[in-house]
């Protein structure tokens, strides 16, 4: 609220203060109702008011000093024609004595009698040169801003003469460049040219009121509400502002014709809209409905924002914009200094445009400011246009169309139509290409546009002259000449041909012969001639444009996958290609959250399922039930089984015991493994047919944390494990007496290390001061200046980066390196624009299966980071060791073998001890090795195969979990023997039902001749 003006609550609409509180509603509009100006009392008076008294049921109301003792009653009590003046401002006011009344100075000798005596008419006063300017007749005193505005307002034309060439303005003044007129600078950027040269509406307005046109036409000056209207103000088409920052938007020039242009900020705030879509309407419901730049000053439309044209001055709608690919834009954004390490910049300042061919640094002002300052590349105004128009292009006309005739004119305005007769019958049009423009085709018809290919239309639809006895001028019968279809009144104009209007309702020529055009259904629309009609067709340049403006959306099929992402069942038929995985579905079935290529990278999960692979779900389960029960059923056989008297004891071996508890140990780590797969299978069933719905809230979960984190634990418990077991083994081969004796608590000891380091080892990835290595992506809410809705590191830092410098920072050196603190940093520091976190996909997160990030596969950018390289590397040497280790075990105990001393069941003993390190080993070189190898090659820079990677995840990093107990716990030997004695059994018996049953045979044979003697004893 100023001190001159009152602004509306809803329509933004600036009214003069005398209006507040006048009994009327000044602030609504034609379609919005505004009363804010009747409920809202001005909070005070100024010193050029009166201040009418308040009461009950008189609010308080700020009138002008002059109305005060002017015969009307402007005050609802009536107050301010009681009470004269005594005295008056004596430097703009002059007092009439006997009325009271306080007029201004420049209304004494106006030869208008102000006061009831005339005494403002009796004779001049002594002006303040300060404030005045003198008359030299009359001796009027007018104020120094009233000279050289083309009145006469000293009635004798001086204070229209000799400037100020030799002249300078008051500290409060202004003076136009063309030096013809001091101005107040309250009148600057107030959208009137007060200087006659435009320069207080355009150099000195931070947000220019008006523009000049370009070419030969620099010296004329159209107000912005001319911009991209259906006349042409500047004859090179200049008046279409396009090129410089600030609110663009479609706005319609003629009927089949519009084009993106700017729209003046100060009409952002009104209820009147210019754009074609309403955009500019920025207030509704009394909420903000646009965008701002960084600036907080400039207003544009959302859909500006990474459009690939600057529209920001601050340059925040297209550089803070990540993964675009606006070639042009991006030009100009990566050639802004914002504080990196380069040579090139070394010469600019923050902020600052780089032309490296210029060799020119520019600030930002200068960039889209419709003036290129880098003359060898042009990169200041490379990126400030936006090319999109619909309908013909900026050409300049070459025929001039024939006036409407007088008969013309009066049937025109018998029938009333609603349309300005520019758009029936326009002075110009381009001759002979293609296109009808001039009321009766003369530009492509006529003999005198001379056209060696006219269109179809010139033939199909004649200009026929009509006597019209129902319309007569003066008794006498309307003589109309027009083209027109078969019906009488169906008249067909230059702008009616091909503009996808059926106006010729039944043959339908008028958009017959179209070759510009896609035929189909797009609707109706309200006729400029009538009512509504059909549009049976839209314009080529509407195709695979993003908008569907066919009722089928023919214009938007078969379009290229580049642009269009086609929803899958087809509601809506498509998605821009840039809102594809971006954290919105936009599709109903939500494909283009989930397309067909998201999960090519680690060849683990498929849209549907979190395991695609039916045989790796039915193995994971397989694995998970044999780590619990193997596991378990080690543990308590172990328990049942240890001798802790054994222990340090003089009489007794702990030989046995040790390595109990050492397996007893890795049957608790491999447990753990079984947890993690046991979990991973039960998610596997909930997420089944819906897996890509939930595949980042699942990754970046604490729950795949803690399965990674158990994955981890058990994985390097299980090695060092095996470590210690293969170093105890060697211990006992060539130590044999002094390996009889370890105290449980040395051993105590050792297996405490175990964990320890383990567990360090699996929540190390957890820790916030190492983010910046464990975590590759952070996934964020959908957010305007990105493509997808999962970060880079890279691309975090460098949005920091850029938005700090864009904001005017003086460095940006003080940013974290780290992934929470350059988080909250954003978040703290540029609320409104930072990216709304919702989780990271760290060291465990890198698929759905939640185990260490080892390797890299196809697609996949992010380096191996340190940890994964040390783990990898210890357990390669590790097995390394163990392998070691056991091939001295072997040989020491082959040795033995050949000693003939040693006794027979001593040996036996050895060769099974010696197969089940092979097996040990085998099982253990066949499961890291792979891993080691893969991992070596990706630290090499090489990625993996998804299938490959798919197999080290599911087979061989868990398996080991599930064979360990049956190969320590002799478990397939075992089997193998009982099932061995049990064949044997079984051979046995059948060899023995066979032998019985030949003895019975024997014994049946034997007896049947003597039965038959016997029988034919008893017939004799």
């Amino acid at each position: 609220m100023s001190e001159k003006e009152f602004t509306c609550a809803k329509t933004k609409l600036c009214i003069e203060r005398w209006k507040v509180m006048d009994g009327n509603d000044d602030c609504s509009s034609n379609t919005i109702r505004d009363t804010s100006d009747e409920q809202t009392m001005l909070p005070s008076c100024n010193d050029l008011e009166y201040a009418c008294d308040v009461t009950e049921n008189h609010p308080r109301r700020c009138i002008p000093r002059d109305w005060v003792m002017d015969g009307a009653q402007d005050c609802l009590a009536g107050d301010d024609e009681r009470t004269p003046f005594s005295d008056c401002f004596n430097e703009t006011e002059f007092l009439c004595p006997k009325q009271g009344r306080c007029i201004p100075r420049y209304r004494v000798m106006d030869k208008f009698e102000d006061c009831n005596d005339g005494a403002d008419e009796l004779g001049p006063l002594l002006c303040n040169s300060t404030l005045e300017f003198r008359c030299q007749v009359n001796g009027r005193c007018i104020p120094r801003s009233w000279r050289g505005n083309k009145l006469n307002d000293c009635f004798d034309w001086s204070d229209e003469g000799d400037l100020y060439s030799n002249e300078s303005c008051q500290t409060h003044e202004f003076l136009c460049h063309n030096r013809k007129r001091c101005i107040p600078t309250s009148y600057l950027c107030d959208g009137i040219d007060h200087c006659g040269d435009c320069t207080d509406e355009i150099e000195n307005c931070e947000e220019p009121r008006m523009f000049r046109c370009s070419g030969n036409e620099t010296g004329k000056c159209i107000n912005w509400e001319y911009s991209c209207d259906q006349y042409r103000d500047c004859s090179d088409f200049s008046d279409d502002i396009t090129s410089i920052t600030g609110f663009k938007c479609e706005s319609k020039v003629t009927a089949d014709y519009s084009r993106y242009c700017v729209i003046p900020q100060w009409t952002l705030e009104s209820s009147y809209s210019s754009c074609n879509d309403n955009s500019d309407i920025c207030y509704r419901n009394e909420t903000f409905q646009c965008a701002r730049c960084l600036n907080n000053k400039t207003v544009i439309a959302p859909r500006q924002i990474c459009d690939g044209v600057v529209d920001c001055p601050d340059l925040t709608d297209e550089c803070l914009c990540f993964q675009h690919q606006h070639k042009q834009t991006n030009q100009v954004c990566e050639r802004v200094c914002y504080g990196f390490d380069s040579n090139e910049c070394s010469q600019c300042g923050l902020g600052e445009l780089l032309c490296p061919e210029d060799k020119v640094c520019l600030s930002k002002k200068k960039i889209c400011d419709g003036v290129i300052d880098c003359p060898l590349s042009g990169l200041d105004e490379k990126a400030c246009t936006d090319q999109r128009t619909t309908g013909t292009t900026s050409i300049a006309p070459d025929f001039r169309c024939p006036d409407i005739q007088t008969n013309e004119r009066a049937l025109l305005g018998i029938l009333k139509l609603p349309v300005p007769l520019t758009m029936l019958a326009p002075r110009e049009a381009i001759r002979c290409n293609g296109i009808v423009e001039c009321g009766k085709f003369e530009d492509e018809c006529s003999d005198e546009a001379n056209c060696t290919d006219k269109p179809l239309v010139c033939k199909e639809i004649p200009l026929n002259e009509t006597n019209l006895p129902n319309f007569n001028i003066s008794s006498i019968p309307l003589k109309f000449t027009s083209r027109r279809c078969k019906q009488l009144l169906e008249v067909i104009f230059g702008w009616s041909v091909c503009n996808g209007i059926l106006e010729c309702l039944e043959s339908g020529l008028d958009e017959k012969y179209c070759p510009d055009r896609i035929k189909c259904d797009a609707g109706d629309i309200r006729w400029p001639l009538g009512d509504r009609r059909k549009l049976v067709s839209v314009s080529k340049d509407k195709e695979c444009n993003l908008v569907a403006d066919c009722l089928d959306d023919a214009d938007e099929k078969n379009c290229s996958t580049d642009t269009h992402f086609y929803c899958e069942n087809g509601k809506p038929l498509f998605v821009p290609r840039t809102k594809v995985v971006d954290g919105k579905p936009d599709c109903d079935d939500q494909s283009d959250e989930c397309p067909e290529s998201y999960f090519i990278q680690t060849g683990i999960s498929s849209r549907e399922e979190l395991i695609k692979l039916l045989a790796f779900r039915i193995l994971i389960w397989f694995m998970a039930l044999c780590a619990l029960v193997g596991n378990a059923l080690v543990a308590i056989w172990t328990i049942r089984s240890l001798d802790f008297k054994s222990f340090g004891s003089s009489g007794k071996s702990s030989v046995g015991n040790v390595n109990k508890l050492l397996i007893l140990n890795m049957s608790v780590s491999d447990f753990l493994m079984g947890i993690a797969l046991l979990i991973i299978v039960v998610e596997t069933v909930i997420f089944s047919g819906k897996y890509c719905l939930n595949d980042k809230s699942w990754r970046s979960g604490q729950t795949c944390q803690l399965i990674g984190i158990l994955v981890a634990l058990s994985s390097e418990t299980s090695v060092l494990i095996l470590v210690c077991l293969a170093s105890y083994r060697l211990y006992t081969i060539y130590w044999p007496y002094q390996s009889r004796f370890i105290r449980l608590r040395v051993l105590a000891i050792w297996l405490l290390l175990v964990w320890c380091t383990s567990l360090t080892v699996a929540v190390l990835p957890l820790a916030a001061s190492l983010s910046r290595d464990m975590i590759t992506g952070m996934w964020i809410e959908n957010n305007k200046f990105f493509l997808t809705d999962i970060l880079s590191f890279t691309d975090l830092k460098k949005f920091a980066q850029r938005i700090t410098i864009l904001k005017g920072a003086n460095s940006s050196e003080h940013l974290p390196n780290d992934w929470y603190g350059l988080a909250d940093y954003l978040t703290i520091t540029f609320p409104d624009e930072a990216p709304k976190v919702k989780g990271y996909f760290g060291y465990y997160g890198s698929s759905g299966l939640c185990i260490p990030r080892f390797y890299r596969t196809t697609g996949d950018t992010s380096d191996i980071n340190t940890l994964s390289s040390v783990v990898i590397t210890f357990n390669f040497v590790a097995m390394v060791y163990i392998a070691a280790c056991y091939t001295a075990v072997f040989k020491r105990t082959t040795k033995q073998r050949v000693d003939q001393s040693n006794s027979e069941a001593q040996q036996r003993r050895q060769r099974h001890t010696q197969r089940k390190i092979t097996a040990l080993i085998l099982t253990d070189m066949c499961c890291w090795l792979p891993i080691c190898i893969m991992t070596f090659l990706s630290m090499a820079g090489m990625s993996l195969e998804p299938a490959a990677y798919a197999a080290s995840a599911v087979i061989l990093l868990p398996i080991n979990s599930s064979i360990n107990p049956i190969i320590y716990t002799d478990v397939i030997p075992r089997l193998v023997k009982a099932f061995k004695a049990k064949c044997a059994r079984v051979k046995y018996s059948q060899k023995k039902n066979r032998k019985r049953l030949k003895e019975v045979s024997q014994t049946s044979n034997q007896s049947a001749p003597n039965t038959k003697t016997a029988q034919a004893s008893s017939v004799l």
